[in-house]
């Protein structure tokens, strides 16, 4: 699992200063099942969240929220 959140004033050459914010969650739960002393296969789930938005001084501004999805399967070998 993932968390970040992020603001700033940034000011660019010859332009407005601008102030940004965005925010990103990531989440990703796994399961398992042992089928044999030192072997487990599972299935997992990915999904993440992101918001990014600017302000001009302007007070005219962009925003952008992105969802993503995923899936994933794994084979795992343990040896001792």
């Amino acid at each position: 699992m993932g968390l970040f959140w992020n603001a700033a004033d940034v000011t660019e050459a010859d332009s407005d200063q601008r102030d940004l914010d965005s925010f990103f969650l990531f989440v990703s739960p796994n399961i398992g099942y042992a089928f044999d002393d030192n072997w487990v296969a599972g299935l997992g789930l990915d999904y993440q969240y992101r918001k990014d938005k600017s302000i001009l001084n302007t007070e005219s501004g962009n925003q952008t929220i992105t969802n993503g999805y995923g899936f994933s399967a794994f084979v795992k070998r343990y040896m001792a």
